[in-house]
């Protein structure tokens, strides 16, 4: 059956590049970035990026006879922490194969270290993975009549899925810009 997954008018997508498995390293070997859109299927709803993520705490010491507090300042500058950031995704499609398409995305990206780039918010990140896959996402299916009753096509079926994807951005300072091979 083929697929009839529609691209809104002003629709921004979401790209993904899939690393290696194993230690994260600077020099890793990226696959070409794809758009979940054309790849799977899924629409990006919400990306929550973290445009200032929290603080990692200073080494410091508060002596009780002085003013103040000694803190060490690191030559690198004040570091970041990793954080959680839960993308939502949704599938929408007449074509019957959310489970299929949803199975084979969580699947592609599992297990492998991740570049993430969200084409509206113009915000990506490098050092990420996914910590967590919505273990049981909401599911509907429809089954929608879209010809005329005698012509004795059967229904199309429209499935409606709405799911999480908890990213750990471990790098939360490096910028990334992914863009799509022509």
């Amino acid at each position: 059956m083929a697929s009839t997954i529609r691209r809104p008018k002003n629709y921004q997508p979401f790209l993904i590049a899939v690393g290696e498995d194993g230690c994260y390293r600077e020099d890793m070997v990226y696959a070409s970035p794809f758009d979940t859109l054309e790849a799977y299927g899924l629409y990006i709803k919400h990306t929550p990026y973290k445009a200032f993520p929290q603080i990692k705490n200073l080494v410091s010491q508060d002596w009780p006879d002085e003013h103040g507090e000694d803190v060490w300042l690191p030559k690198t500058g004040i570091v970041n922490k990793a954080y959680d950031m839960d993308v939502e995704f949704i599938y929408y499609a007449d074509d019957g194969m959310a489970t299929e398409n949803i199975r084979r995305f969580a699947n592609d990206i599992k297990g492998k270290w991740l570049q993430i780039y969200d084409t509206y918010t113009k915000m990506g990140r490098k050092g990420v993975y996914v910590s967590e896959f919505d273990a049981d996402p909401p599911f509907k299916r429809r089954k929608i009549q879209t010809r005329t009753l005698d012509d004795g096509a059967a229904p199309a079926i429209r499935d409606y899925v709405s799911f999480k994807v908890k990213f750990r951005i471990n790098d939360p300072n490096t910028d990334v810009v992914l863009t799509l091979e022509s």
